[in-house]
């Protein structure tokens, strides 16, 4: 038996390991920017801003005091789940289990996250349309109340609470 070779084997693997590790975060931090660059400009592309002020995201991001546009928000959630999947990659690869395995929950529970949003959007958009639909229903039955009516704020929370209902069950 070798006691310097067996001793100085795992070591070098250690090193080894951590270097690789240390070699992953930035690689990670540069594919996060430009994955968040690319979802940006292919939202500004799809015109995601223009159907999100329709659909009245824009004022509910408003009185929530975010400055941020939709696209920035999800280019930004799109930075941090390609930050955090580096991450995690980074510190698994020396072997820190317990800390791979916190971020691994956070990374597995983000998709819940994302579809939420998603969901929520989606009603935002649908009570949208509807709220033209009763505006024009109303003002074709010569309702004189038919602004009142189709104001949205009916629409938007029964549409907003039913999605939250399917979303969260």
């Amino acid at each position: 038996m070798d006691l310097p070779a067996d001793v100085l084997e795992p070591g070098q693997a250690f090193i080894l390991r951590l270097l690789a590790s240390l070699g992953i975060l930035p690689l990670g931090c540069v594919l996060a920017k430009h994955a968040k660059e690319l979802v940006f400009s292919g939202l500004l592309t799809a015109r995601f801003d223009v159907a999100s002020e329709k659909a009245g995201i824009d004022d509910v991001l408003m009185r929530a005091d975010i400055r941020q546009s939709p696209a920035e928000l999800v280019a930004v959630l799109v930075y941090w789940l390609v930050l955090l999947a580096a991450l995690v990659a980074s510190v698994s690869t020396p072997g820190l289990t317990q800390v791979s395995e916190v971020l691994n929950r956070c990374l597995i529970y983000a998709p819940r996250i994302i579809a939420a949003v998603v969901v929520l959007i989606l009603g935002l958009f649908l009570a949208s349309f509807l709220t033209g639909i009763i505006r024009a229903a109303a003002a074709n039955a010569g309702m004189a109340e038919s602004d009142a009516l189709s104001a949205g704020h009916c629409a938007r929370t029964q549409e907003i609470t039913l999605r939250r209902r399917a979303t969260y069950g």
